[in-house]
């Protein structure tokens, strides 16, 4: 497993690599200043891939909840 977390000008990247196969989310700030994703949860792609079960309740509950957030407001913090 490999999990990566980029900044950009104007939002977050992350990345899951799980058994070969990458999914991405990728967080744009909106006018109003919020993040939106344009894919789905790492769950539900994965979900879509066929996986189900404890290990994909294992990814929703540690990648899928407000990090991006948490991220981006450190990258506010230093830059």
């Amino acid at each position: 497993m490999k999990y990566t977390v980029e900044t950009t000008e104007n939002g977050v990247n992350e990345t899951l690599e799980l058994n070969g196969i990458i999914y991405k989310k990728e967080w744009l700030r909106r006018e109003n200043g919020l993040l939106e994703c344009s894919q789905k949860d790492f769950r539900a792609q994965m979900e879509a891939d066929g996986y189900s079960g404890e290990l994909v309740a294992k990814v929703d509950g540690i990648f899928d909840g407000f990090l991006a957030d948490a991220v981006d407001e450190m990258r506010e913090y230093l830059g």
